[in-house]
């Protein structure tokens, strides 16, 4: 049992990495609008595919472009800064304390799909890290092998057959569809942050935004150069990225044998976010 246990560790580590790399960039993407790492060759057979979701790519190139410069003047240096002056340890905490705050609204999608097992998953971390973990900071029901659960009304949407409909990009927020924007907007009324949020000072919000995009930025800071140098043509790189991204977050992970769950049924491209690059936390 151990030895069964220790494999399965290390086969999710190992894919947690190999995402990591191939996606460093698309985390970085949506901070600044742009996305992931050059397509591989399996990817580049897709492209016919990924271009017939892009009626408005003429469009979506000139935001993209419009994206990177905002990156390169604001964002980049923001993380940088970031990254300077705030220490590898305190940025772990301000991370973990940022996701954990997005765990009720995975909660609550996983509960609209019917998987009570993954919502009772999402609210016991929650739980247990705001409570021994001092509000998040920590992550004690990490180390006790409570996975994190990453759900929302995108998905959701998918469950219920929705299609994704456009490939957009947004500007300052990045890639997205028409479906990803319908969730985006959902998933603020099922956060119970957005409702704290309201009650705090009025300078509360643009904090909590700031420091949520700029953290994660910052952890993609060596990622996102090298992604950019290697990608040939860096929009189809992005929208490959998150078109991977967004299949795996529908998919849940990797289906068992091969099958596709009910309501994996097409690709989704929206907020990436919640992944986490183990590799960048130091």
């Amino acid at each position: 049992m151990e030895a069964e246990a220790a494999m399965k560790d290390s086969s999710a580590m190992a894919r947690a990495r190999a995402a990591a790399r191939a996606l460093a960039f698309v985390l970085a993407a949506a901070a600044a609008g742009c996305a992931t790492a050059p397509p591989d060759e399996g990817e580049r057979a897709d492209a016919p595919a990924e271009e017939s979701r892009d009626p408005f790519e003429p469009v979506n190139r000139a935001v993209f472009r419009f994206n990177l410069a905002l990156d390169r003047y604001a964002l980049k240096p923001a993380a940088q800064a970031y990254a300077g002056l705030v220490p590898p340890g305190a940025r772990r905490a301000i991370y973990n304390a940022l996701l954990n705050v997005e765990l009720p609204v995975s909660a609550a999608n996983a509960l609209l799909q019917e998987d009570a097992t993954r919502a009772a998953a999402a609210l016991g971390r929650f739980a247990i890290n705001f409570t021994f973990g001092f509000g998040g900071a920590f992550d004690p029901a990490g180390a006790a092998g409570l996975d994190y659960v990453d759900e929302d009304f995108g998905q959701t949407l998918a469950v219920w057959g929705v299609g994704s409909g456009p490939y957009l990009v947004l500007p300052a927020v990045g890639p997205t569809t028409a479906r990803g924007v319908a969730g985006r907007v959902a998933d603020i009324f099922l956060d119970p942050t957005s409702y704290a949020l309201n009650r705090a000072p009025r300078s509360a919000r643009p904090v909590f935004v700031a420091t949520n995009v700029i953290d994660r930025r910052a952890r993609a800071l060596g990622a996102f150069d090298a992604a950019a140098r290697d990608a040939l043509d860096l929009y189809a790189a992005a929208r490959s990225g998150y078109l991977q991204r967004r299949k795996d977050l529908i998919l849940d992970g990797a289906p068992p044998d091969g099958e596709r769950p009910p309501h994996a049924l097409e690709d989704e491209f929206n907020d990436p976010f919640l992944f986490i690059l183990e590799d960048d936390l130091e």
